[in-house]
């Protein structure tokens, strides 16, 4: 963990370099985007890519009136719909244009149905570790039921550039960090009274749990080390949910523990 926490104490951002997440449905209104990079649809299971050339131009994108990419560079946003258990997922992303036409300069569609676990096994999209964006999300409906029930995603500044199951890629450069695609888990053991005498209660305790449970994932080169929460703009966080949140959990309460077999 010393790797880890020379960079600061664990945050979660939801105001930046985060994602906002918008629900569609099959009666959503669709757009083209068009991109400058690559554009891969998974149609198959996790590696079943196809590539859409580059540059790319493609319709039937289901756009939400007034969607708005995340704040920063990364310009991240996801489009859900859960009936058909579709996500795509954008980068870069902006729009739109005089012509109605949106921008980005990635995308992927992905599929969250049975057959898929959460990660592009050639490694082709998604985020630094080849995961799709949504995956590992804190979503506001999961604090609010007082349980989140699946590992969460975790970036800092300097991953290895080696990665490991789940992992498909790496975007870290670090010689000596933990790999993309590492699972640190928070001390099963530990009890509710002692976790709250560290200053974790209430949105920290119910994050602390998963982290107890099912831990969080290296999946991303980050300018701090952070959980991701969706974005604010979509999630309607209060004002009170900040970075800090999650801070009062020290390093010292973390282990790395062997990662899954592959399916």
């Amino acid at each position: 963990m010393a790797d880890i926490a020379k960079y600061g104490a664990l945050s979660a951002d939801a105001d930046q370099y985060t994602i906002p997440v918008y629900q569609v449905t099959s009666s959503t209104r669709t757009v083209t985007v068009q991109g400058t990079g690559y554009y891969s649809t998974y149609d198959s299971g996790d590696s079943s890519r196809v590539g859409h050339g580059s540059p790319w131009s493609v319709g039937g994108i289901p756009v939400p009136a007034g969607a708005v990419a995340g704040s920063g560079t990364d310009g991240q946003i996801v489009f859900i719909d859960k009936a058909a258990g579709v996500e795509y997922g954008f980068w870069q992303f902006s729009g739109p244009d005089a012509n109605g036409v949106y921008h980005a300069t990635n995308g992927y569609r992905y599929h969250t149905t049975s057959g898929y676990y959460g990660r592009f096994a050639d490694g082709g999209s998604g985020r630094g570790a080849g995961t799709p964006y949504f995956a590992g999300l804190v979503r506001p409906w999961e604090i609010a039921q007082g349980h989140i029930d699946h590992a969460i995603a975790f970036a800092y500044a300097s991953p290895s550039s080696s990665f490991a199951y789940p992992a498909s890629k790496s975007d870290g450069s670090g010689s000596a960090g933990a790999p993309e695609g590492a699972r640190l888990q928070l001390d099963p053991s530990l009890t509710d009274a002692q976790i709250q005498s560290l200053g974790c209660s209430g949105t920290c305790l119910i994050i602390a749990h998963a982290l107890q449970k099912y831990g969080m994932y290296v999946i991303d080169n980050s300018g701090s080390s952070k959980i991701y929460l969706e974005a604010r703009s979509t999630a309607g966080w209060p004002s009170t949910l900040t970075r800090s949140v999650v801070s009062p959990l020290p390093w010292s309460d973390f282990r790395v523990v062997q990662p899954p077999a592959a399916p």
